[in-house]
């Protein structure tokens, strides 16, 4: 049987959703396939023990992983050349952006596989952002902007209970370095380099875009440990802003009768400017997986 562990991509409805899906779109294959949900974490850890090669483990063949974990671990040899998995695949086929992450960047050999793709951007209420300026698009447009947003939205909403100008996207409210990734690459930073080959978090564009996004929290622009819906909502008019992915075009009040506008523009940036990103969830097969 295939082993397929995944990452909660729908919390706790993940393991029945993707079972759903594989019913669906390979039916004659769906009951050949065991299914796992496991955190990020847990398929770090696991891909450094397959990668020394442990025998007392039992490791998955197919996995999710975030696409820019495909270079690193591509170049470890831990992830097989989909040729040879039997799997035709032509990255050039792909979103330019994403194809340099399905890839062994030494062997230009595709690795792995996009499979959920978003984006992640700066999203508003019109509302809210109204109240402060007759043009939110040109004041959020850098960095600096997205502050004195924050600030003129306090004064505005002084003594509303519970308000902060920022929702925490993250649901368990705290803060990870997924978080923080937007800000670090708009300000020219990265968590490898270039190579895959060393740390580049002790980079000074680095370290600014951490600084900057956990100043966020320092100001008191964002709730930090408080689980989502305790504090600063975009649903409950408690927030006006959110950076995260996996938003709509509109979403509504509690109720579900009052509609508000939600705009979303690119996330802002510093020196290198502000930018949408583009990222995905991509499946490669393990290098030593016996079903392929």
């Amino acid at each position: 049987m295939i082993q397929f562990w995944a990452l909660p991509n729908s919390g706790l409805a993940s393991g029945s959703d993707l079972r759903a899906l594989l019913d669906r779109y390979a039916p004659q294959h769906a009951g050949g396939i065991g299914v796992r949900i496991v955190n990020r974490e847990t398929m770090w850890r696991m891909l450094f023990k397959y990668q020394r090669g442990s025998e007392t483990e039992e490791f998955p063949d197919i996995i999710e992983l975030p696409h820019y974990w495909t270079p690193l671990f591509a170049g470890m040899e831990v992830l097989a050349y989909l040729g040879e998995a039997g799997v035709e695949f032509d990255a050039s086929r792909w979103i330019g952006p994403l194809a340099e992450h399905c890839i062994h960047r030494r062997k230009r050999l595709a690795c792995s596989l996009p499979w959920i793709m978003d984006v992640s951007a700066l999203h508003y209420r019109v509302d809210h952002m109204r109240e402060i300026s007759s043009d939110p698009d040109k004041l959020l447009s850098d960095w600096d902007g997205l502050i004195t947003a924050c600030r003129l939205l306090i004064d505005r909403r002084r003594g509303a209970r519970g308000y902060c100008p920022i929702e925490n996207s993250n649901l368990r409210g705290t803060v990870t370095i997924r978080d923080m990734l937007p800000s670090i690459w708009n300000n020219g930073g990265s968590l490898f380099s270039a190579d895959n080959s060393r740390s580049a978090l002790y980079r000074e564009e680095t370290l600014r875009g951490i600084e900057q996004y956990l100043d966020l929290f320092i100001a008191g622009y964002m709730p930090l440990l408080q689980e989502k819906g305790s504090r600063g909502t975009m649903l409950d008019g408690r927030a006006s802003l959110c950076i995260s992915r996996r938003k709509g075009d509109a979403v509504f009040m509690a109720d579900g009768t009052e509609p508000f506008p939600l705009k979303t523009v690119s996330i802002p940036g510093g020196i290198f400017g502000s930018h949408r990103f583009l990222s995905s969830d991509n499946l490669p097969v393990l290098s030593r997986s016996p079903q392929f």
